[in-house]
């Protein structure tokens, strides 16, 4: 055995070496890869390969003896990789198909980032016994935001000391990154697990675990993706309407997105997994495309998540592409649709409960209409006993019950039957109650606007409040006049409450356990009666977790029962999954803006963020809000490249939102929202406006407006609320645009003023000219409504003067966090933050702080080249008490004796009186309150 490990130890060195003397560059090839087995052989031979596999740094040992390698090759349409495993015992290794399992088996994990950037990257698993998985990740790993089903092709081979995989990856299997971010240069990892020996290697240097896509190694060539590859289909969602001989059938709604090179005909593929296929012909254009198939059939023999297999394949060119969609087949022949009362089945205190009025949505074939009858009875709670027998004639049937005589506190059953030939083929029940006054605040929805003990209310906050802000930020904000409308809420997020319960049930179409429903009921007993309390929270983003919709919905009933008087919110951009789950939708579509070689790229453009809002229009529920929480902070902590929006997108995002429903202004995040001028004046100015605007902007008397809009690139609102009217116009475009708004309404009035501004514009004949600039967003109103606030333009003025000022305060590393290593005593996940907080010019945000309660406080900046020359260092925070600075000085730590020292409550400025030089500065902090953390906001070495 001895002499074994031997040659492989000698064999792996050597192809370590090997691999360091070649390029990581993909082999373009112009014929496809077989995935034959085959090492040497065709085209397989002549492809570079890669080695020199390294133990995660959690184990003393670097190189495995136990060796793999790679090689990856491509072609116009397909990425190709083989990657061969040595395997000393392989008789230990379990490679019976499905035997090994994907999960707890040997195998092997292929991380890809078509972008470059560490923010998203793609990752496929491959089981030595065949098993195999794939997922999408953004946030550099954090959140998973789609159920990524690609088409890709793997093989296994084995051999006698060894097993080989073999990939054939689709570029369109990339389908989550967009053609604008696609770039030449990938981040690139392969990662092996030995279980026999519990082994972890990867050709990357990883410190902790395998998705460290900071640490993911550069892969050079990749070739660029064709534009009629662009495409993605990002949501299917069944509507079923009859269920007839065992078949179920309804519209498929689908979200498709093209690249405009991509637009045309295609022929669609809808094959269910073991049941119904069909073909269907549809026109794409480019953007974002709303596809209803009208009719689609499914046998539904796996109830949930079954697997629809959908395959475009272009009328031109006879291209063929598509992906994997988790559904959900749930069929309600009959259901109880409630307008009045129009929330949670409920008559506040002052709502007029004289009328129970609804509509029964019957969903039934032509056939059982001709012969079905619908009876709906209503008792109790005082009210007469009554019962209503109407056709079933239609999909939608009114109806109505005096309910004058329901008690305070009274509760009404509706009971509704469908009738086919004299029997009971399906029911629907509901209870209606009249609630008496509560101890606490009162909260509910008409017509989709919130109202606060009886007054409407559009809620505007920032995102977690107090969370790594620092303590002068929050000194800051506390101080401040901000235009908010604060709101107080508890949140009951299953991981919150019992800490791997997620993983366990949430993820599952099941109900919870007793234990989180026990917790549960303590927080509602907790809040219900507390007059400053607001909302429920109950989940955070839980499309990108996968959480069930199902699971939630347990939750959801059981909060709105025992406390009827604060509704439900959860941020989500999936309000058609997760309808039934809350009452307040506050949607988060992040630009993710990144600049790289001087292009700047939205990930999600301004563009797009009005058709997340416009998912609750569609389904036209007046029980529910939706809100928007904008991207007021920088991804830097995923991506290095990761900039933070500008005023325009800012502005622009944000009255698109407000144009398509927004009536709850939440935008993300607090620790973020003092870095740069534009988000905290940004942040003021919105919320000013809301409230300046916000009776018109809660009122529902809208009124139709025309535009020139060939690009479909203008957002447009026209209201009124009886005092007065509101147009606002956005462009949604980085580029001029002309346009002419016109509308019925408008031809009351000869002009409108500018609202935060200081003229007019003139209205003709109902007709208003506009020339837009880049994101520029016209906000007019028929009688003045802004005294007391700044103009736009003066706040425009301003916030390029903060920025001015912010990077003129001459320190040597403004904007250089990236060109030199730091390193402290509490180091973590967050480096990349640090470096981008803590060199910006802003002297007040959190950058690092350290971990209370400890000795040892530093922090550490290493030169690898060009060390600055410095006289002075600003050194800004909290709880640094006298710090001791340091230089490296001929192989040990020098101390630095300031000639002069500048002390304010947040701020130290030392001057050394001489000029300095070195790899390294380092500052201690020994004299500090021991149970607070230190805080550091920015460091500056000033000449």
């Amino acid at each position: 055995m001895r002499t074994k490990t031997s040659v492989y130890q000698i064999t792996a060195g050597l192809l370590f070496c090997i691999s360091l003397m070649l390029s990581a560059q993909v082999k373009i090839l112009n014929e496809p890869l077989p995935l034959d087995g085959n090492l040497t052989g065709n085209a397989w031979g002549d492809v570079p390969e890669q080695t020199g596999f390294q133990y995660l740094k959690g184990r003393k040992q670097t190189n495995s003896p136990v060796q793999t390698s790679f090689k990856v090759a491509a072609d116009r349409e397909n990425l190709y990789m083989s990657i061969l495993c040595r395997e000393p015992q392989m008789q230990k290794v379990n490679v019976s198909p499905n035997g090994g399992r994907t999960w707890g088996a040997d195998s092997i994990e292929v991380f890809l980032a078509p972008s470059g950037q560490t923010d998203e990257f793609y990752q496929f698993i491959v089981a030595v016994g065949g098993d195999r998985y794939s997922m999408f990740y953004r946030e550099a790993g954090n959140v998973k935001p789609d159920p990524y089903l690609p088409f890709w092709e793997s093989k296994v081979f084995y051999g006698k000391d060894y097993w080989l995989v073999q990939l054939r990856l689709p570029f369109s299997a990339f389908y989550m990154t967009r053609n604008q971010k696609w770039n030449s240069e990938w981040l690139l990892n392969i990662a092996r697990s030995r279980i026999q020996t519990s082994e972890l290697t990867s050709w990357s240097p990883l410190k902790n675990a395998f998705r460290e896509p900071h640490n993911f190694r550069k892969f050079k060539g990749f070739p660029k993706r064709s534009p009629m590859q662009d495409i993605v289909i990002s949501s299917a969602n069944p509507i079923i309407k009859n269920f007839v001989n065992g078949v179920y059938s309804g519209p498929l709604h689908l979200t498709i997105e093209a690249n405009p090179a991509a637009a045309g005909k295609y022929e669609l593929l809808v094959e269910e997994q073991d049941g119904k296929s069909s073909v269907h012909s549809i026109s794409l254009k480019g953007g974002l495309n709303q596809v209803v198939l009208e009719n689609v059939e499914y046998l539904g023999k796996i109830k949930r998540n079954n697997k629809l297999k959908l395959v475009l394949k272009a009328a031109k060119g006879g291209t063929e592409f598509g992906r994997y969609y988790p559904i959900n087949i749930v069929y309600q022949p009959l259901r109880i649709e409630l307008t009045s009362p129009g929330y949670k089945m409920n008559f506040y205190p002052g709502q007029d409960y004289s009328t129970i009025r609804g509509q029964l949505l019957l969903n039934l074939s032509s056939e059982q209409k001709k012969h079905a009858e619908v009876k709906i009875s209503v008792s109790g709670g005082g009210v007469e006993e009554k019962t209503l027998t109407l056709k079933a004639d239609r999909e939608i049937i009114p109806f109505q019950f005096d309910s004058s005589k329901l008690t305070e506190d009274g509760k009404v059953q509706l009971t509704a039957k469908i009738i086919e030939q004299g029997k009971e083929t399906a029911a629907a029940t509901c209870r209606v109650a009249r609630l008496k006054k509560n101890t606490g605040s009162m909260i509910w929805i008409e017509n989709n606007v919130l109202i606060k003990n009886g007054k409407p209310w559009y809620p505007r906050y920032i995102y977690a409040y107090g969370y790594r802000g620092g303590t002068a930020f929050k000194e800051r904000y506390n101080a401040d006049q901000l235009g908010e409308a604060k709101f107080r809420m508890r949140s009951l997020e299953p991981a919150l409450l019992i800490p791997g319960i997620e993983t366990r049930e949430a993820v599952r179409d099941v109900k919870p356990c007793p234990e989180l429903f026990a917790k549960v009921r303590k927080i509602v007993e907790q809040e219900k009666s507390n007059p400053t309390f607001d909302f429920y929270y109950i989940s955070d983003e839980p499309e990108y977790r996968h959480i069930s919709p199902v699971y939630l919905k347990y939750i959801y009933d059981f909060v709105s029962e025992l406390d009827p008087y604060h509704p439900v919110l959860s941020c989500t951009t999936g309000i058609d999954k997760y309808l039934q789950n809350a009452d307040i939708f506050a949607v988060h579509p992040y630009l993710a803006p990144t600049v790289s070689d001087g292009k700047r790229i939205l990930g999600c453009p301004v563009a797009r963020i009005r058709f997340f809002l416009d998912k609750m229009a569609q389904f036209k529920r007046l029980d529910k809000v939706v809100g928007f929480t904008g991207q007021f902070f920088c991804y830097k902590s995923a991506n290095e490249l990761a900039d933070y929006p500008t005023w325009e997108e800012l502005e622009s995002m944000s009255w698109s939102a407000i144009v398509h429903g927004s009536r709850f202004h939440y935008p993300y995040a607090y620790h973020d929202l003092g870095d740069r001028p534009q988000l905290y004046e940004g942040y003021r100015y919105l919320n000013q406006s809301i409230e300046a605007l916000e009776s018109l902007l809660l009122s529902n008397r809208k009124y139709p407006v025309k535009a020139v809009d060939p690009e479909n690139m203008i957002d447009t609102l026209l209201v009124e609320d009886g005092n007065a009217t509101l147009l606002i116009v956005v462009n949604l475009k980085n580029g001029p645009l002309d346009t002419v708004i016109s509308a019925e309404h408008l031809k009351k009035f000869h002009s409108l003023l500018e609202f935060r501004g200081n003229g007019s514009r003139e209205i003709v004949n109902g007709e208003l000219k506009l020339s837009l600039k880049p994101y520029e967003c016209v906000v007019l109103t028929s009688k003045k409504l802004d005294d007391g606030l700044k103009t736009r333009d003066q706040v425009v003025k301003e916030i390029t003067e903060q920025n001015q000022a912010r990077a003129a305060r001459g320190n040597l590393l403004f904007e250089k966090g990236n060109s030199f290593e730091v390193d402290s005593s509490n180091s973590g996940r967050n480096t990349q933050t640090e470096r981008s907080k803590l060199f910006d010019g802003t002297v007040d945000m959190l950058g690092w702080q350290s971990k209370a309660w400890t000795k040892n406080h530093w922090y550490e900046l290493n030169f690898r080249k060009n060390p600055p020359k410095f006289s002075k260092i600003g050194l800004f925070g909290y709880n640094m008490g006298n710090p001791v600075v340091k230089i490296w000085k001929f192989g040990e730590w020098k101390n630095l004796i300031p000639k002069k020292t500048q002390k304010a409550q947040y701020s130290i400025l030392w001057d050394f009186g001489e000029e300095l030089k070195s790899v390294k500065v380092r500052f201690e902090f020994t004299s500090t309150t021991a149970s607070e953390p230190v805080e550091l906001y920015e460091i500056e070495l000033l000449k």
